[in-house]
């Protein structure tokens, strides 16, 4: 069976929500933690929480999930954006895989059978890339062909982005229609956390 890798982005110094987001709680445990536990559930070779702001807080938290497939890795380069985050997890991954999936460490509410979904649609596609859309709206995770890597690793994240990538093959993405409105929304001010917390989901009317 193929093999594919899992990141999930969890480096960002949360400046808008004001405090480290990913260690806010949601139904009694840390938003971070929601997001490890759903993708682990998934058929994952290997799955690594990239750092940074908050990393000393974040790697205990990792590892008392207890997963042999769970590890963490330290973007030293955390402030130079996403792009960063995605080469420092990428460049951590042990094992010889097909894909990686990009996931984001501030999406708690993404069930664990969208995660299986679109790994599933992936395995079974020749897409080079893959990415989740709720009413045309694209979203997270995204998912990329191994042979990507490379030309993502040679980009400069003080200047690129994972979409220099994306629109150089956009003739080979696929996009994957789902009913689920949380692959769309993260959780970036206090106000998305809030309505986050009294609903314990997303408003689709966002």
């Amino acid at each position: 069976m193929m093999k594919v890798a899992a990141l999930i982005l969890a480096a960002g110094k949360s400046l808008r929500m004001g405090q480290p987001k990913m260690l806010m709680l949601w139904k009694g445990k840390p938003l971070l933690a929601h997001v490890v536990e759903n993708v682990l559930q998934g058929e994952f070779s290997e799955v690594i929480v990239v750092t940074g702001d908050a990393s000393r807080q974040i790697q205990p938290l990792a590892k008392a999930i207890g997963d042999t497939r769970l590890r963490c890795s330290f973007n030293k380069d955390y402030t130079l954006g996403m792009l960063s985050s995605v080469q420092c997890g990428i460049l951590a991954l042990s094992d010889s895989f097909e894909g990686v999936m990009i996931a984001l460490g501030d999406q708690p509410a993404i069930p664990v059978e969208t995660y299986r979904q679109l790994l599933a649609h992936f395995l079974s596609s020749d897409a080079l890339i893959l990415i989740p859309s709720f009413r045309q709206k694209r979203g997270h995770p995204i998912f990329l062909r191994s042979t990507l890597l490379p030309e993502l690793l040679a980009l400069d994240p003080a200047r690129d982005s994972l979409h220099n990538v994306t629109s150089h093959h956009a003739s080979r993405i696929q996009t994957i229609s789902l009913d689920e409105p949380a692959i769309v929304q993260d959780l970036d001010t206090p106000g998305d956390y809030e309505q986050l917390t009294e609903k314990e989901g997303f408003d689709e009317g966002l």
